[in-house]
């Protein structure tokens, strides 16, 4: 059966988005501001850095809002050879195989103080809820320009180069984290928070190969460059991040 993706959760999200965004910018004035930027240390490969906007509607409750993005392009260059044993049939295949990624999270939810505040005290105890939206795009692809070398082979050989997978994620989700916040001055804080978190992802793959063929039915050498039929998969995962972030604040 089709796994589809919730669309009434995702509007409800949108919707809580737009939100957000209304209820920070009408009470710009009102002050009680905080931006930071956050460091998911134990997350660096997808989402290295957020940027947080956060407003406290009252000493012991607030909004907060987070966005991060991440881009990276790496290439690889490849030769084949093949057989390394037999240069009577032997060929060459060169190709480069280019990495791209793409990953963006958006997030929002509700802080709320915990226990007491004592006035006197630098630290400040707190509790998050939030909800998320993720976006992960994986696209591998072999460079244009394909250059190959080759004697006769045998009837019948068949070579594979390389087999890579194109997915696009989308995962929505929620976050209850608890954390502490020290503040340096009065503009400036460090907080760390540490939580559960529960994902459900909605994955999209499709598989390419890349090789090199000879059969008596196709005649001679020829290249397969082709995708499956692409593969739909449904994921979650529930679990417990000790250092879910760590960021450096300033108030104003």
């Amino acid at each position: 059966m089709k796994k589809v993706i919730p669309t009434t959760w995702l509007k409800a999200i949108t919707t809580l988005y737009f939100l957000m965004i209304i209820i920070f910018t009408s009470n710009a004035q009102q002050g009680n501001w905080e931006i930071g930027i956050g460091l998911r240390p134990l997350n660096l490969k997808d989402e290295p850095y957020t940027l947080m906007l956060k407003k406290h509607i009252s000493p012991r409750v607030g909004l907060r809002f987070g966005l991060s993005a991440m881009y990276n392009s790496s290439s690889e260059h490849f030769r084949y050879i093949h057989p390394y044993y037999d240069t009577l049939y032997s060929f060459f295949i060169k190709y480069t195989l280019v990495d791209t990624k793409l990953y963006t999270s958006t997030w929002f939810g509700l802080q709320y103080q915990i226990g007491r505040k004592n006035s006197n005290s630098r630290f400040f105890w707190y509790g998050a809820s939030d909800a998320f939206i993720k976006y992960r795009w994986e696209y591998p692809h072999l460079q244009k320009g394909v250059d190959y070398i080759n004697s006769t082979l045998r009837p019948g050989d068949y070579i594979v180069a390389t087999t890579y997978d194109q997915r696009k994620t989308l995962a929505v989700g929620f976050r209850q984290s608890f954390g502490v916040q020290y503040f340096l001055n009065s503009s400036f804080s460090v907080a760390t928070e540490a939580g559960f978190y529960y994902e459900t992802s909605f994955t999209k793959t499709t598989n390419f190969l890349f090789g090199a063929l000879n059969s008596p039915s196709i005649g001679g050498l020829g290249f397969i460059v082709g995708p499956s039929s692409p593969r739909n998969d449904e994921d979650f995962q529930l679990g417990f991040s000790p250092v879910m972030q760590f960021s450096f604040n300033y108030h104003f």
